[in-house]
């Protein structure tokens, strides 16, 4: 599973030697050096070329490359010109100036927007790269930019990426790729980090053996090809989108929790292998920001913690006993966080989220919110969820967050005005709770393309009577029950 990206800017995302032959051009205008044709550019650039070799080795510093390589340059054309460090600054200004994608490199990182976290690695100068992510629009997809300069290290030293690792924090091998063009910088640094390495080869160059190359692509869009296929489920274990999912269907409420604890990774596994269409489930946050799968707020029910969920941290948590009753035989249970719940059962089921709230009037704290938008879109399940909450305020804050994802409108302290509170907020969908609905409300919200669940029925008799009022999701506590007996009604995944 790719979370984060680390894309190289000079030669991968953007046009290195189209940026350096203007640049070098324009500067010998500038310095009244006369013409510079395209040969004496394939020899600076060789030059050039052979300096970043050896600042990657180590064998000299940022300073020597800068200026060295004109000093050789100058030399070599028979050019007398003294003002090196004159012509270098210039020459910064124009490489920031002087900006040309490869490929379609914009649109592959804009893309690629939400569903990975990106960063831009370089060991390029601060004037050039500062200017030319900030002309080519790169520094507004980017979720940082490291630069060697202020770093205090350079590609493909182990520094350079350990610097990164205190600013982003640690992720698993597999989680990270870098993407690059350099074999002796991007490629050997990877190597050196023990990362995923992605290497840009659009000229088809033999792959070497001293190196570890995961993938060798000739087009930065192959880049989504990996992130999807990384992230996508094997054979037919991926279901509808919500969208596409038939109607009518049951929900598993809290997972098959007559045989598992609720909210438990046993009984929401049961659920989606017994063919659920979908799993509803709650959530809420911990002392440290992380998301877990819990429906009480106290502790002292559930497990053999006490207080609140939000007392502790996620490693705090994961040290309670969540397997209470069942004669035991859940002992030991850990409580799920969410995005493990996304690991093994996203786009295996539709996902009815319940977004707990301490009431049902309050706004709730926004980054908590982005973070559970961010790892939905990281697993790319945003067609295969939706929201549930009787807060208005988080019904609308979520509108502003993640408009691409459906929005449910549950009772809270108004279950009569469901439907009507669904037409204000412009959302999809509605959650009736047993006792508080008609015929009529159905009718009401059907009109306005709006789709009815109904919490809850473990009675077959009375889920078929809810199916004959147009109700479209039934949410049960026993789905293998319910749907034996109303299996003919319902849709299967």
């Amino acid at each position: 599973m790719v979370k984060v990206i680390l894309w190289d800017i000079d030669g991968t995302l953007l046009n290195f030697k189209m940026a350096e032959k203007a640049s070098i051009r324009t500067c010998f205008e500038v310095f009244g050096l006369g013409k510079c044709t395209d040969e004496m550019i394939e020899r600076y650039s060789i030059i050039n070329d052979r300096y970043w070799k050896r600042l990657e080795k180590g064998e000299i510093t940022k300073a020597q490359v800068l200026a060295g390589r004109f000093e050789e340059f100058f030399a070599l054309e028979g050019i007398t010109f003294s003002d090196v460090d004159g012509f270098n600054r210039e020459y910064q200004f124009r490489l920031g100036d002087n900006v040309y994608f490869n490929d379609n490199g914009y649109n592959v990182v804009k893309q690629l927007k939400g569903q990975v976290k990106q960063y831009a690695v370089t060991n390029g100068t601060f004037t050039a790269q500062e200017r030319k992510l900030s002309k080519s629009g790169l520094d507004m997809l980017f979720d940082g930019v490291f630069i060697s300069e202020k770093l205090g290290a350079e590609k493909p030293g182990i520094s350079f990426f350990e610097a990164i690792w205190e600013k982003i924090g640690r992720y698993n091998r597999d989680e990270v790729m870098i993407v690059g063009d350099s074999l002796s910088s991007d490629i050997q640094g990877g190597n050196n980090a023990d990362i995923l390495c992605c290497w840009y080869n659009p000229e088809k160059k033999k792959k070497p053996e001293n190196l570890r190359i995961d993938y060798d692509i000739q087009s930065l869009e192959e880049v989504m090809g990996i992130v999807d296929r990384r992230c996508r489920l094997p054979g037919s274990a991926e279901v509808y989108s919500d969208a596409v999912m038939p109607y009518p269907r049951l929900c598993a409420h809290c997972g098959f929790h007559t045989i598992a604890p609720e909210n438990s990774f046993p009984a929401l596994g049961a659920a989606v292998a017994l063919g659920a269409a979908e799993i509803e489930f709650d959530i809420r946050p911990t002392k440290d920001g992380k998301v877990v799968c819990i429906h009480d707020s106290h502790l002292d029910e559930l497990c053999n913690g006490t207080g609140m969920v939000w007392d502790y941290t996620l490693e705090e948590l994961k040290q309670f006993d969540f397997g209470k009753g069942f004669d035991g035989a859940y002992a030991g249970m850990r409580l799920p966080a969410f995005e493990e719940v996304l690991q093994q059962f996203g786009r295996r089921a539709v996902m009815n989220i319940h977004v707990k709230s301490v009431d049902n009037v309050n706004p709730i704290d926004e980054g908590y919110l982005r973070h559970v938008v961010e790892l939905i879109r990281q697993y790319h399940c945003e067609k295969y969820v939706y929201f549930m909450t009787g807060n208005n305020a988080v019904l609308q804050q979520l509108a502003e967050i993640a408009p691409e994802i459906s929005r449910c409108v549950g009772g809270g302290d108004e279950w009569d005005t469901v439907v009507e509170r669904a037409i204000r907020l412009g959302c999809q969908k509605v959650q009736f709770v047993k006792g508080y609905f008609s015929r009529e409300k159905i009718e009401l919200a059907h009109s306005r393309g709006i789709r009815c669940n109904v919490y809850w029925s473990n009675d077959p008799e009375e889920a078929d009577q809810y199916l004959d009022m147009g109700i479209d999701t039934i949410l049960t506590d026993d789905y293998q029950r319910m749907v034996y007996a109303v299996g003919e009604r319902i849709a299967a995944k």
